[in-house]
């Protein structure tokens, strides 16, 4: 029920950034959070909530800023998924085989692929642990940046990330050789005309009920809390004011960014499929992932931030595209 609207309530996490997230959560859950304050006005009790600063609360962060991606993988294998495969298999067996021994085989690739992406974004992930207080080893490794400007041991401590990314990267990548999409043309199915593969009512009304309550925790809390914390209204128009400038500047690099590098992975992708030599660039691509910010951050500063050509980099400036002043008005 309501899966048109659904597709957009999943994609409202992706707007969250991990440590806005992190804050909304800390903001709803926290000591003096809102829903501990609502609890004791509505009930009179003084009730202790679970304390999000723990392993447990970065887990919940984390898998509610993430698991969109999950989702977005598994969406497009369904979308390339030949429904007939199914109806033949029902001919034969029941659901809970077919889903066994037909679907979910042609769906793990894609599966994986999105919890794979997961992990790694989770591994080497810092904002959301440092802001809930947890020691997590990209956070270690942030703090030797940060603080005592240490930059080759904390360089040293983000290896072992990039070896146990590498490694996870490999075993996925070995093991993505089996099942695979037919690429058939998708046959609308009418699950209202009772094709046979449409699931009882009452599964279908506690599916929704389920993924209409993750998202209403993934996105629609923390937006709630946001919200609710940046009253009044006129706030905004503060931030326009204040920040206008720098609102164009970051839509301007956004823009820029996704410009220059579609293209580029595009035709890395597509001759991947026909040279090995590509395939290998396409693989070291990923290697990004495997890299905390600060030492990416650092890397990159280490390599242009020098004299000659290479500083032209800090040199480019975006002044002729931002607003007029008041004044100048």
């Amino acid at each position: 029920p309501g899966r048109r609207l659904l597709i957009g309530g999943m994609a409202l996490p992706f707007l969250i950034p991990v440590y806005v997230s992190a804050i909304a959560w800390i903001d709803l859950l926290g000591t003096n959070g809102l829903a501990h304050r609502a609890l004791a006005s509505l009930f009179g009790l003084d009730w202790n909530l679970p304390s999000i600063y723990t392993p447990c609360g970065a887990i919940l962060v984390s898998a509610f800023a993430y698991y969109p991606v999950v989702a977005l993988t598994t969406g497009l294998a369904l979308r390339r998924f030949d429904r007939r495969l199914e109806e033949a298999a029902r001919l034969a067996v029941s659901r809970r085989q077919a889903l066994c021994g037909i679907i979910l085989p042609l769906l793990a690739p894609s599966i994986a692929g999105g919890t794979l992406i997961v992990f790694l974004l989770a591994l080497v992930g810092f904002s959301a642990p440092s802001l809930l207080q947890v020691n997590t080893y990209p956070v270690e490794s942030f703090t030797l940046f940060n603080a005592f400007y240490d930059f080759s041991a904390a360089t040293a401590h983000a290896l072992p990330l990039v070896a146990c990314g590498a490694l996870a990267f490999g075993l996925a990548y070995l093991g993505r050789r089996g099942a695979w999409l037919t690429g058939a043309a998708r046959r609308a199915a009418n699950h209202e005309a009772g094709d046979g593969l449409a699931p009882p009512p009452l599964v279908k009304w506690f599916a929704g009920v389920g993924v209409w309550t993750l998202v209403l925790a993934s996105a629609v809390a923390p937006l709630a809390t946001l919200v609710w914390r940046s009253l009044p209204f006129t706030s905004y128009l503060e931030v326009w004011v204040t920040a206008r400038d720098e609102i164009l500047t970051t839509v301007v690099v956004g823009v820029g960014s996704a410009t220059a590098i579609t293209p580029l992975a595009f035709m890395l992708t597509y001759w991947g499929r026909a040279s090995s030599a590509f395939a290998s660039l396409r693989l070291l691509g990923l290697i990004t992932f495997l890299i905390s910010g600060p030492v990416l951050g650092v890397t990159l500063i280490a390599i242009w931030n020098r004299p000659g050509l290479a500083s032209w980099v800090y040199a480019v400036s975006y002044t002729h595209l931002t607003l007029p002043t008041n004044r100048e008005v």
